[in-house]
């Protein structure tokens, strides 16, 4: 996760914080208006607590506090903390009786947080690990969507539709022995094993080669799609806008591109779309082995789609590129009619 998110991330918990204390705060009022005994009640089942942990302590407060309790309650210091107890289940019995008297719900003042399983921290405390709240990585899922410029709900595994290629075995026109449509299947379940088995370090790169209209960039989104589901950070980036953070900017806009180039080495999956359609010059070339010997150093996973051929990338890059790509990656071939004509 990029420091933007987790910040965004922490502003929104704090200001979740904030908003459940006024909350808090407004409903509170509004009781002890509509019953000044329930004001009245908490002072003393506050002053019960204090006298409590002091008890069992074996300690009397010192003056200062003494004095900031009502003269009415000092007593509840000379109190054996078996009395203490008893005091403060009558005064709890008393309050709960009229907040259902006035039919007003026990935990209304109480639960005013968003999430009250973490308080609006977004950690949970299990013995003495914390660990990330449900409600986090429903946020986090969230701001990743929001982030992907390139993210469609509707491209999922479960919208592949293989009746788009041709079932028909046309070794001359396809290039394969078998069917399209059978042989899109059998890349669909690898690719989904790709995707099930992520965080397997075993489990590599991929390129997704084939010609325009063939599903390439529809299967990449599905991966997208289901990563991010499961809190990965994945970035989408079009291969002719890939170095455009490398280059010099100014003032706002340069913060902003310091920030997805850090994705672009950081994420968890970089999707690099139409690889080839870019403008590649000496420093470009330069840039691009950095990400991919960056990336491959951290264990960070790449998908490129491209209509390139492994012979085309052999022929359009240097050694240094095409060794590492052709080498290092799974290559899917995707074949078939152009799916877009079907689907208008």
């Amino acid at each position: 996760m990029n420091n933007k998110i987790k910040n965004d991330i922490e502003k929104i918990y704090s200001d979740r914080r904030i908003a459940a204390v006024r909350l808090q705060e407004r409903r509170k009022q509004l009781v002890y208006t509509q019953i000044p005994r329930i004001k009245e009640l908490d002072n003393l089942i506050r002053a019960t607590c204090v006298c409590i942990s002091h008890a069992k302590a074996g300690i009397r407060p010192g003056e200062r506090l003494l004095a900031a309790f009502p003269a009415a309650v000092q007593y509840y210091f000379d109190m054996s903390e078996e009395e203490l107890n008893s005091e403060l289940n009558r005064l709890k019995e008393e309050r709960q009786t009229l907040l259902l008297d006035a039919n007003i719900d026990l935990d209304y003042m109480e639960n005013t947080y968003e999430c009250n399983l973490c308080q609006d921290t977004g950690y949970i405390k299990e013995d003495v690990v914390l660990r990330r709240c449900a409600c986090y990585k429903k946020l986090l899922v969230s701001m990743l969507k929001k982030q992907s410029v390139m993210f469609n709900e509707e491209h999922t595994f479960d919208a592949f539709r293989s009746d788009l290629y041709s079932d028909v075995v046309d070794v001359e026109k396809y290039g394969i022995d078998s069917s399209p449509r059978k042989h899109m299947e059998t890349v669909l379940a690898c690719v989904k094993a790709f995707t099930d088995n992520f965080d397997n370090p075993s489990v590599g790169n991929m390129i997704f080669s084939g010609r325009t209209g063939t599903g390439k960039t529809f299967m990449a989104n599905c991966v997208m799609s289901q990563l991010l589901e499961s809190g990965k950070e994945v970035l989408f980036m079009p291969a002719n806008a890939l170095f455009k953070p490398f280059a010099v900017y100014e003032n706002e806009e340069r913060e902003t591109m310091n920030d997805l180039r850090d994705m672009i080495y950081g994420c968890d999956l970089l999707i690099i779309d139409d690889l080839g359609s870019e403008k590649m010059t000496s420093s470009r070339y330069s840039e691009f082995i950095d990400i991919l010997n960056t990336r491959a150093a951290g264990g960070k996973k790449i998908l490129i789609t491209t209509n390139l051929s492994p012979k085309n990338i052999r022929d359009t890059y240097d050694e240094r590129i095409s060794s590492r790509l052709l080498g290092m990656y799974d290559i899917y071939r995707f074949v078939g009619d152009d799916i877009r004509l079907k689907t208008r």
